[in-house]
């Protein structure tokens, strides 16, 4: 009888090891479960997917005829992670707030059968979600007013979080975080265009056009280090004619081409190396719909980083369109902002709208943009927020700053 229970407890211990390693490896899962709170039942579709060694997971969240899209990332992994739901009506807006296992607590908003952002909604004053945040007393987006200036520049520190931002002066960049403003001088000579200069992963590369009496090539890149705020630089054995114009980067090698040579280099900030990839001979690099292919003519070959979708063109018509990870941003030409979440074509989520949007950019599911003389950037977690102010950007715009995620 012993014999029997010990065999009884080694394969239950055996059944419970395989299930613990099989969800440790588990890179994908999509179930469905339904939730009954103040008598609202809510059916949950909980999608997870290991992308980039993160644990994403994706919900849509239905309630009679409103659907509800969202996601999020995790250190934990674990299943059916929505354990309650609060639900606010008002007029044409009906937002809800899933407590989630991570104590994930964000806002999600229908307006008029259209899902957006609580951000759309503080940005255009909408009088049903005032109502609704103060009659709950809902504690949302805490977003700072408060600036501190160096030189001619604005800074809402407390907006930043765990970004950093780069601003171009016409000598050098302003390297901003939450903790400190950095000026770092390169050039000896004001350049306004700043159109040799471009962030390569987390270097700000610039080719140093301090030229000598003797010379009128340029001879080296200068890097700077953005994780270690550090100033590097590559000294070039092919020297770049004044002719020389910046492709743009792809897999965090940045790509440019020397017009008097045609000659085209692909430089690694990180092991310093710099490869001639491109001549009349061998044909030369470009990208399209973040693919690199091969092209014959380079001249005035600069990188696009828009994606083709046919699918979000036929519904949406001819829109600009980003892909960061899994999703999709595109931009109408009213200056709507749309994020697709995991291929959700049919339920575009209206994250916020500009009249006037220059200097675009998303990366890693994060957007910043310039606005009159202000960089805003957005993400799901902190929903849009200025984070710098200077007047040059009403002037010059072009290229001026960019951003990385710390």
């Amino acid at each position: 009888m012993k014999k029997i229970v010990k065999i009884i407890i080694i394969i239950i211990v055996l059944f419970v090891v395989i299930r613990l390693i099989s969800n440790l490896f588990n890179t994908h899962y999509n179930i469905e479960y339904n939730l009954v709170f103040n008598k609202e039942n809510y059916s949950i579709n909980e999608e997870y997917k290991k992308e980039n060694k993160s644990n994403n997971y994706y919900f849509i969240v239905k309630n009679k005829n409103n659907k509800y899209l969202f996601m999020y990332s995790s250190k934990h992994k674990s299943k059916k992670n929505i354990i309650s739901i609060k639900k606010y009506k008002k007029d044409n807006l009906e937002c809800i707030i899933p407590k989630t296992k991570n104590s994930n607590k964000n806002i999600y908003c229908i307006l008029n059968k259209k899902q957006v952002s609580v951000s759309y909604l503080e940005y255009s004053n909408n009088s049903s979600f005032k109502y609704i945040k103060n009659k709950y007393k809902l504690n949302i987006l805490n977003n700072t007013n408060k600036t501190t200036t160096k030189d001619y520049i604005s800074i809402y520190k407390d907006n930043l979080y765990d970004y950093k931002y780069v601003v171009w002066f016409y000598k050098g960049i302003y390297v901003i975080d939450k903790n400190k403003v950095n000026k770092v001088k390169l050039l000896k000579k004001d350049k306004y265009d700043n159109n040799l200069s471009m962030l390569v992963g987390d270097y700000y590369a610039t080719i140093n056009t301090n030229l000598d009496r003797n010379s009128i090539e340029y001879k080296e890149i200068l890097l700077y280090n953005l994780k270690k705020d550090r100033l590097e630089k590559i000294k070039l054995k092919d020297f770049l004619s004044i002719n020389t114009y910046i492709n743009g980067v792809y897999k965090d090698n940045l790509y440019i081409t020397d017009n008097d040579s045609k000659k085209q280099y692909k430089i690694n900030p990180v092991t310093k190396e710099v490869i001639e990839v491109g001549n009349k001979d061998i044909l030369f690099k470009s990208l399209k719909n973040n693919k690199l292919i091969n092209i014959r003519r380079n001249k005035n070959n600069i990188f696009s980083n828009n994606v083709i979708n046919k699918k979000i063109n036929k519904l949406y018509g001819n829109v600009v369109i980003y892909k960061s990870n899994y999703n999709y941003y595109f931009k109408t030409h009213d200056g709507e902002v749309y994020q697709i979440i995991n291929n959700n074509y049919n339920n575009p989520i209206l994250l916020f709208k500009f009249r006037d949007i220059e200097e675009y950019k998303v990366k890693d599911d994060s957007i910043s943009f310039i606005s009159d003389n202000t960089i805003y950037t957005y993400d799901n977690n902190y929903g849009l927020r200025e984070v710098v102010i200077n007047n040059e950007f009403r002037y010059n715009n072009k290229n001026i700053y960019d951003f990385i995620k710390k």
